[in-house]
């Protein structure tokens, strides 16, 4: 099935439906008892319009954004952009995956601290309630 706008795929999921026009692409927003989990696959049309759109689409607070920030051949000035991007939606927490790139990946460490997750094929991330 092709998805090309906002839909609720269950009670606590949602495709965020199809951003960016070169390469069309969408991310998962997941409800969770901590905020709303946004899984990107590349994040071609930017991981903070992404986390915009999940926010939009599924409503909530923004926990943690998840996947690939599409970073690798960006320049300082663009992951300073993207970092204050993400702080000013306040998404507390990233775990950038694949295509973010080293040098961007060590930026993000550094401006989400203990708030940044190292990520990738393989990593199970359990989010559970607060206690």
């Amino acid at each position: 099935m092709e998805v090309a706008d906002p839909l609720p795929i269950g009670a606590w999921a949602h495709s965020t439906g199809a951003l960016g026009t070169a390469l069309p692409e969408q991310a998962l927003a997941l409800s969770t008892p901590r905020g709303l989990v946004v899984i990107t696959g590349c994040a071609h049309p930017g991981i903070v319009a992404l986390a915009q759109q999940a926010q939009a689409v599924a409503g909530g607070e923004l926990y943690l954004a998840l996947g690939g920030f599409h970073l690798r051949d960006a320049n300082a000035a663009q992951i300073a952009a993207t970092i204050a991007g993400l702080q000013t939606l306040g998404v507390p927490s990233i775990a950038p995956s694949h295509c973010t790139g080293d040098a961007a990946r060590r930026v993000l460490a550094e401006a989400f601290g203990p708030a940044y997750f190292e990520s990738g094929a393989g990593r199970v991330f359990v989010i559970a309630p607060e206690e």
